[in-house]
């Protein structure tokens, strides 16, 4: 599943202008900026999105996260990476 959004272009939009048009039509959380590789996993019906929840990896901890609440609610560090 995947959306398209299409913005007018009038003339040069500023990134703020750019953001504040996305934000008519979607939901934008700010995150902080963590730098690696992060590795999203979910169902393929897509059950944790849709309870308004991320997991993912990030430096060798999985995180669990309501992104709607901008929370991360549960953390844990693993020894290895699951497989891909």
């Amino acid at each position: 599943m995947y959306y398209t959004y299409t913005l007018n272009k009038t003339k040069n939009l500023s990134q703020s202008e750019v953001i504040d048009a996305f934000k008519e039509q979607v939901i934008l959380i700010s995150e902080s900026e963590q730098q690696g590789d992060y590795f999203y996993y979910d169902t393929f019906d897509w059950r944790l999105y849709r309870q308004n929840y991320l997991l993912y990896i990030l430096n060798q901890k999985f995180y669990l996260k309501n992104y709607l609440a901008g929370v991360v609610e549960k953390e844990e560090e693993f020894s290895h990476k699951p497989d891909q």
